[in-house]
């Protein structure tokens, strides 16, 4: 006696095909869904408030603001703050067509201790923060703290300024090798000697007593 046939032995061998390919994708689809939440759940419960978090802290300055006024870009601008001082670090592109001299760099009352005073070449960038060419600022308001953003103002010649944010970050972890450098002692200063009495060359011209030498003695009595 023979059974009759089942609606899956009736289907085509294309039908097989496809439905045999249809589970593995589905699968597949679930499985790439499934790592895909593994790899997202570390990477939000590492998050911390504010730019100064752990992640965030894995980058060098990359890290900072920016600035574009005219012909000036200002790339990356932080402060790496230790104690009430800071080191800046920025890059500055001179995007015209003549050579710029930073001349000044404050963050409001508090003026920087440029090492040099750098020429932009038309064209080029430099670097600040770096043993080349340093800038640190010392006497920080009380109110910079790292997590926090400072004022900023760049002074160039010819007469150009620029005034934006950059961001404070601790002398610390990634940031260790960026501290603020000491300030150099003051070498002392010697003592000048006291001036010498003069040596005289030749005799005095008259004995102590007044006589001239050789002359008759004074009469006694």
């Amino acid at each position: 006696m023979t059974r009759p046939l089942s609606r899956a032995d009736q289907r085509t061998p294309r039908e097989h095909l496809a439905a045999d390919g249809a589970r593995p994708r589905r699968g597949a689809r679930a499985a790439g869904l499934a790592v895909a939440a593994a790899l997202l759940v570390p990477a939000l419960t590492a998050c911390g408030a504010g730019f100064d978090a752990q992640t965030n802290q894995v980058r060098l300055p990359a890290d900072g603001l920016r600035a574009d006024v005219g012909d000036i870009r200002v790339l990356n601008a932080v402060l790496i703050q230790e104690g009430d001082a800071a080191n800046v670090s920025l890059t500055i592109a001179n995007r015209g067509e003549e050579p710029l001299t930073l001349i000044g760099l404050a963050s409001g009352s508090t003026v920087a201790e440029l090492s040099t005073q750098p020429e932009i070449a038309a064209g080029g960038t430099v670097q600040i923060g770096t043993s080349e060419v340093s800038a640190v600022l010392r006497g920080l308001d009380p109110s910079v703290q790292p997590g926090t953003y400072a004022p900023l103002t760049l002074a160039f010649d010819p007469q150009r300024e620029v005034q934006m944010n950059a961001a404070v970050f601790s002398a610390n972890r990634y940031y260790a090798t960026l501290a603020p450098a000491e300030p150099e002692s003051p070498e002392p200063e010697l003592p000048e000697p006291a001036p010498s009495s003069p040596v005289p060359t030749q005799p005095p011209s008259t004995p102590a007593t007044g006589v001239a030498e050789g002359g008759p003695t004074p009469d006694e009595g």
